[in-house]
Order: C-alpha cells, then sequence, then structure tokens
C-alpha cells in the first residue's frame, strides 16, 4: 500500500508541474491533492526537491524504457549504434 501511495504522489507532482511550475510547488499543495496529512507526506520524500528529483528520476527510466524497446525492435539502428561504438 505504502508503494502505492508513493505512485499517485509522483503522478500528483507531474500534474502539479505541468499546471503551477516548479517555483509554485509545495509539500503542503502535494499532500493536500493526494489527500494526505501535510505531516503525512514526509513519511515518502524528506523534502520539495528531494520529491521532484524521484519525479523526474522516474521519468528518465521510462524515457529509457522507449528507447530501448525501439532500439531492439529496429535492428538496423541498432547496428549503426553498435558499428559507432
Amino acid at each position: 500500500m505504502k508503494k502505492d501511495v508513493g505512485k499517485q504522489i509522483l503522478l500528483k507532482v507531474g500534474e502539479l508541474l505541468k499546471k503551477d511550475g516548479y517555483k509554485n510547488i509545495t509539500m503542503r499543495n502535494v499532500a493536500l491533492s493526494c489527500n494526505l496529512a501535510v505531516s503525512n507526506i514526509y513519511n515518502y520524500f524528506s523534502s520539495k526537491e528531494e520529491m521532484i528529483n524521484v519525479y523526474f528520476y522516474h521519468q528518465w527510466l521510462l524515457i529509457l524504457s522507449r528507447i530501448k524497446k525501439r532500439l531492439e525492435s529496429d535492428s538496423k539502428v541498432l547496428m549503426i549504434i553498435n558499428d559507432e561504438l
């Protein structure tokens, strides 16, 4: 269950970043948007910076995963890359 709440928080962070921008995100507004007590959000993230860093880390992993799938499905691109290495 804790993992699901962490995911919910990160999804909300993404929404709030798009809507309000980095400067306007607070631990308080993320917690309230997730229907969590403000103190509860600190069980998941120690600061706004950590929360946003984890969000972008997960986004980066998603991008890398998509690139990897694309490369694996396109042998020409993979051969070109391997030749360059």
